[in-house]
């Protein structure tokens, strides 16, 4: 590795704030979400200064953690050291590459100018952004049909050189040594933590922006072929005239994905014509308007408004917990009502109600464990303990 250029160009201390938002996500939680290493940045890194380039020396663990379908799948536990470092390869290669995905991409774009700031700060909202427009897609009087579909594995079939190589063929002819150092950075950094070259580690920014980059070639070829497309991370979704359209975009996409060794989830793929119960909910805005009215009513801290809002909160909440709700709807009922909790006067109410719906949540959707034990940290243990500890001993 170019040694003295990274040292040069990569800004290590700017990238070290990133850390702790970076950690939200994590399959794993830090005791202390870094906060140790954020409050000591400085004399942390001058501490590692002649040894954070030398990625090989520093360990990373590999563990396992279960997938909605009862598999399970590895997941590395990386050195806060490695984590600043990747951060700041992100930090040097976002300005030059994120203008060149296209705007049907939602996920994990760039939000403002200052390069130093972080840089994802409207991630939920990119979300809802991709769920809006493709919402308006489908209402649109010439969509008769709609394709969802999702990637099969998708961090774990990334190829760590094939994606070096997209990010060296983005930059093009004014790549300068700088850029390609840090892109061998990367690739060196991603090569050590990934199984046979493939692999990319899961539920980091770094990783979420890369990851998304790497499709870039699929999404053009979908675009060039003048498909309605959307994009955020490995959910796409395509808005058809007719089902035999729908049809040939599903075709479409697959021979794209099949260039970078992608593949489609087929149990999560499903073409919905319009006019059937399908295709009413996924157009349907009743809970997006509760969630809006929640967030208007903790904004408002009106105690009247607040305590009318909990039982029917609570209601959505309990119906995404049964077999025909949704998972995300039922972390966006659940992160409304812990919002609402925040307030000391209601706080003892609101986690009685949805206590045991969250534990319920670690035996049925064991795969978002870290998200049931950070909502289950903010609700007395009194309400919680007893259950946890029973499931656990079953």
């Amino acid at each position: 590795m170019q040694y003295q250029l990274l040292k040069k160009c990569l800004a290590l201390d700017a990238a070290g704030k990133w850390l702790v938002r970076d950690s939200q996500d994590d399959f794993f939680p830090d005791a202390l979400n870094f906060a140790d290493v954020e409050a000591t940045l400085t004399e942390y890194l001058a501490q590692r200064q002649h040894r954070v380039l030398q990625i090989d020396s520093l360990p990373h663990l590999v563990d396992e953690v279960p997938k909605a379908s009862g598999m399970i799948r590895e997941s590395v536990w990386l050195h806060p050291t490695h984590r600043i470092l990747y951060l700041a390869c992100l930090h040097y290669l976002l300005p030059k590459l994120d203008h060149q995905l296209p705007s049907d991409v939602y996920s994990y774009r760039r939000d403002g100018d200052d390069q130093d700031a972080y840089p994802f700060p409207q991630k939920m909202e990119r979300w809802k952004y991709f769920r809006n427009d493709f919402r308006q897609g489908c209402i649109d009087e010439s969509t008769s049909a709609v394709l969802i579909t999702d990637i099969a594995s998708y961090y774990d079939h990334i190829h760590v050189d094939a994606l070096c190589e997209r990010i060296t063929l983005i930059l093009g002819d004014r790549a300068t040594p700088e850029d390609l150092a840090v892109v061998e950075c990367l690739g060196k950094l991603l090569r050590q933590w990934s199984t046979g070259g493939y692999g990319i580690p899961q539920n980091l920014d770094a990783s979420s922006f890369f990851g998304s980059l790497f499709l870039s070639g699929a999404d053009r070829e979908m675009l060039d072929k003048r498909y309605r497309y959307f994009r955020y991370v490995d959910d796409i979704r395509v808005c058809a005239v007719n089902r035999k359209q729908a049809l040939r975009a599903l075709h479409d996409l697959q021979r794209a994905l099949s260039r970078y060794r992608m593949f489609l989830a087929s149990d999560k793929t499903f073409i919905i014509e319009k006019g059937t119960g399908a295709f009413d909910t996924l157009v349907d805005v009743t809970d997006d308007t509760h969630l809006s009215r929640i967030e208007d009513a903790v904004a408002t801290g009106q105690r009247e408004t607040l305590e009318a809002e909990i039982p029917k909160a609570k209601a959505r909440l309990e119906f995404h917990a049964g077999q025909n709700g949704d998972d995300r709807r039922f972390r966006a009922f659940m992160n409304r009502l812990l919002q609402i909790a925040e307030y000391e006067e209601l706080k003892e109410h609101v986690h009685g109600e949805i206590g045991p719906f969250i534990v319920g949540r670690l035996s049925s959707h064991p795969q978002r464990s870290d998200q049931w034990t950070r909502a289950l940290q903010e609700i007395g243990h009194s309400v919680w303990m007893p259950e946890v500890i029973k499931l656990l001993k079953d």
